[in-house]
This record gives C-alpha cells, structure tokens and sequence, in this order.
C-alpha cells in the first residue's frame, strides 16, 4: 500500500510554517514554495519537504536533543 501524500497549495501547514505563495523555481523536479513561519521569518521548501514534514519551522526553533546541553557561550579551562 502507498500512503497517498497531502496536496501542497496555498494555505497548507505543517509545523509552525504556512504556505504563502508558489513560486516559479523548481528543485530536483518539485515545485519550491515561499512559507511564513509563526515568528514572521520566511524561508522556501519544495514539495517535497513539506508533504514529508521534514522542516517545520524556520529555523528559528534550535534543535537541541532531549539529554544534552548547550554549551555554546561558556568558558572551559
């Protein structure tokens, strides 16, 4: 069985990012789309990506996973 993917047009959300506008580039055959994210940024996606899931956001959420720590400003030493 296949599961049957969503169809990308305006409106559609996934994550924190809604599909603002099409636009007329292409990455390795899918259509790249402009989203809005909730904090104002913009960033494109192509199809693919969104109908996957695998970016929800803009970047604005920092990725740190559950059990480590971040370390980034401290001095060591």
């Amino acid at each position: 069985m296949s599961a049957k993917r969503p169809k990308i047009e305006i409106g559609y959300r996934v994550g924190m990012l809604t599909v603002a506008e099409r636009t007329d580039r292409r990455k390795n055959g899918y259509t790249v789309w402009r989203c809005k994210c909730e904090c104002g940024g913009m960033i494109d996606l192509d199809t693919r990506c969104l109908q996957r899931g695998t970016v929800t956001d803009c970047g604005c959420m920092r990725n740190v996973k559950p059990g480590t720590s971040d370390i980034s400003g401290k001095r060591y030493g």
